[in-house]
């Protein structure tokens, strides 16, 4: 049976009622953000994480293009 975040936390609210996405704490779950979204935004929330998702892919190019193949697997783990 799932274990929403919501349930181990007491919080007594539904999905609609959190601004959080609500996951299962027992097992992974496919989740899908729009970068695009993030970077239209201007709440400071949206704002770092529109940097953090540049800055994320940035660092794999960069080390793709040292030639740095298991830096950038790293970076970007399966």
């Amino acid at each position: 049976m799932a274990k929403r975040l919501s349930k181990h936390f007491k919080l007594n609210k539904s999905q609609a009622e959190l601004d959080f996405v609500d996951v299962d704490l027992t097992g992974d779950m496919p989740l899908y953000i729009d970068p695009y979204t993030l970077s239209k935004r201007q709440d400071q929330w949206s704002v770092e994480a529109s940097n953090l998702v540049v800055d994320f892919f940035q660092q794999a190019i960069d080390h793709i293009r040292r030639g740095e193949e298991s830096e950038a697997k790293l970076t970007c783990p399966r």
